[in-house]
């Protein structure tokens, strides 16, 4: 036998994450022949499938080949665009310089954006397609919009946000140039979870590319990698693919272990090896082994649905049946998404057999039955409560709460935050009264961008004697422009003692209370406030961006000149989303 290690180097499989153009495991599916020839003559498209099934691969081929044509591409993936905290403005202007990076245009973003302050960001952004990008330029341009379904639960309107990119198909009609712009819009995502009004988005004029499973006349290259283990590599990919049904990320990864195990695969016992293989290294303690992570992916979209029920009694009739008729119902969607299922001849059946062990009727009886703990302490805590109290539960464990709180605010600044969620659910269960874990609730609903959530446990740890929560509920309210409320709530705050000596913490009321002021019109009292703000904390940025900010409006130039100058030397340090914002406006 040659040399393995030698030969993995030559040929090497890829599980998870997007291979590259020329990457020699690569499998070219009609996708990509089918999605090609849409863009290249304008034919805007999109890709709505689940994770995992090839769809940023088949972009940057696409992206690769487009170029060959002298077509210029831009990329665009959201996720690195819009944070939980993220404002309209940011996720618009990041757009922009995207695609001033992607295109190398001569534009300063901070400075362009600044210039149009006065106008909406989804207004700035159709400004710079037309002004920039199609009035300096004659060239065709493609425009890849990764991870669309980002925008659900973001702060930019899904449904504004398509329905741009629909008005710039229809100024073609009116506008030449406006040819020369397509787009392609991927991700995980139902049209009807994004689009609202039909009239008014993309998905009925675009054309809908779908990614099949891998065939076996497609996936004969990775039988290349399989030579060194066996005198019929292509029988054994036929096996792989016999247990995968083609699915990319699973497909890759059997034909990974193939390779890394030690024992040679002898003639006729392919069949046997690959089931063997299966067994021990995936269905087998499938949650333990699943790394990279996939069938753990699958599980938590099923399990955390708001329709969850629903979608699995839908999947239960496929398993009893083998497949049923395809309709158009949510349901039927969702589980498309999660990767569970696949279309075949106008069927919907479980898109392999390694799906069909693991998800099978044995773990949905126990995941319909079984409701996730939150569930059970939310809707039965009175009950529970009732028996703890019974068995004088608290009295054997009187710092448990405690003890689930903190487990919480580890998982939660390791940014587990559904796990963080479970631990505060649980510290409330046995502590109702317990104010410290409603702040830290609060702080959680605020990353699921949940501000009423929020601010409801903010409200309940203020009664409890939470300094912090004050701060909080005064940030938020800032946020919706309800001032005067901030206002009041950080004044009563700055005089609680942990405010008095936490310097820290009285920084943040300090700063808040200089924001919420200079709002309010006070710019005098807020220069006092963020002054002393500054004092305590020399290195902070957002109160110098304040401040320089109330020094302009006083008319006082030259003093805000200098302090924008040390905003700016400190804001790459802070990536909240005001000191990202405010960069874009300092001169």
């Amino acid at each position: 036998m040659k040399n393995k290690h030698n030969y993995l180097e030559k040929f090497p499989y890829k599980v998870g994450g997007s291979l590259d153009f020329d990457h020699p495991a690569y499998i070219v599916r009609s996708a990509d022949f089918e999605i090609y020839n849409a863009l290249k003559v304008g034919e805007y498209c999109y890709i709505l499938n689940a994770r995992q099934t090839g769809k940023s691969s088949l972009r940057v081929r696409t992206k690769s080949k487009l170029e060959q044509l002298n077509i210029k591409c831009g990329e665009i993936d959201l996720t690195g665009i819009i944070g939980q905290n993220s404002s309209p403005q940011q996720v618009y202007a990041g757009i922009v310089q995207e695609l001033i990076n992607n295109f190398s245009l001569d534009v300063n973003c901070a400075t362009w954006w600044r210039d149009r302050r006065e106008i909406s960001p989804i207004q700035c952004f159709s400004e710079f397609i037309d002004k920039i990008i199609l009035a300096r330029h004659s060239e065709h341009f493609v425009i890849f919009i990764d991870e669309i379904d980002r925008l659900l639960n973001s702060p930019v309107s899904a449904r504004d946000f398509l329905a741009l990119i629909r008005y710039f198909y229809d100024k073609r009609t009116s506008y030449s140039s406006y040819k020369r712009l397509t787009f392609a819009l991927l991700g995980v995502a139902a049209p009807s979870e994004l689009m609202g009004n039909n009239l008014s988005t993309p998905f009925n004029i675009g054309r809908a590319i779908a990614l099949n499973g891998l065939q076996l006349h497609e996936a004969l290259p990775l039988a290349t990698g399989l030579r060194e283990i066996t005198n019929n590599p292509q029988i054994v990919l036929k096996q792989i693919l016999h247990w995968t049904g083609g699915q990319p990320f699973l497909t890759q990864k059997l034909c990974q272990l193939a390779i890394a195990s030690p024992a040679y695969i002898s003639e006729g016992k392919e069949e046997e090896f690959i089931a063997e293989l299966v067994r021990s290294r995936i269905l087998e303690n499938w949650e333990t082994q699943d790394d990279p992570q996939h069938l753990r992916t699958i599980r938590d979209r099923l399990l955390e649905s708001q329709n969850s029920t629903r979608i699995l009694t839908v999947y239960r009739r496929i398993l009893r049946r083998g497949a049923i008729a395809v309709d158009k119902s949510t349901e039927q969607i969702e589980l498309r998404l999660a990767g569970v299922a696949i279309e075949q001849q106008r069927e919907l059946q479980v898109y392999n057999r390694i799906y069909v062990n693991i998800f099978n009727l044995h773990w949905l009886k126990t995941a319909i039955a079984t409701p996730s703990l939150l569930q059970i302490l939310s809707r039965w805590r009175w009950l529970f409560s009732f028996l703890l109290a019974i068995v004088g539960f608290r009295y054997w464990f009187p710092r448990l709460h405690i003890e689930l709180n903190d487990r919480g605010v580890s998982s939660y600044l390791a940014k587990r935050y559904r796990l963080a969620g479970l631990y505060y659910q649980c510290a409330l269960f046995l502590n109702p009264n317990y104010r410290k874990v409603r702040y830290n609730l609060g702080s959680l609903y605020e990353e699921w961008n949940q501000s009423e959530k929020a601010q409801k446990e903010y409200y309940l740890a203020i009664q409890g004697g939470v300094t912090e929560a004050y701060n909080n509920l005064a940030r938020l309210y800032l946020l919706e422009k309800r001032y005067l409320e901030a206002i009041a709530l950080l004044k009563e705050g700055l005089q609680k003692s942990e405010a008095q000596t936490d310097a820290v913490v009285r920084y943040a009321f300090l700063k808040n209370l200089g924001w919420a002021l200079f709002k309010e019109g006070e710019s005098v009292q807020a220069e006092e406030y963020l002054r002393e703000a500054i004092a305590l904390m020399t290195t902070r940025a957002p109160s110098y961006g304040l401040l320089a900010q109330v020094l302009e409006a006083q008319g006082r130039k030259e003093e805000a000149q200098v302090i924008w100058g040390q905003f700016l030397e400190l804001a790459p340090r802070d990536p909240s989303p005001e000191v990202q914002a405010w960069t874009l406006v300092a001169p």
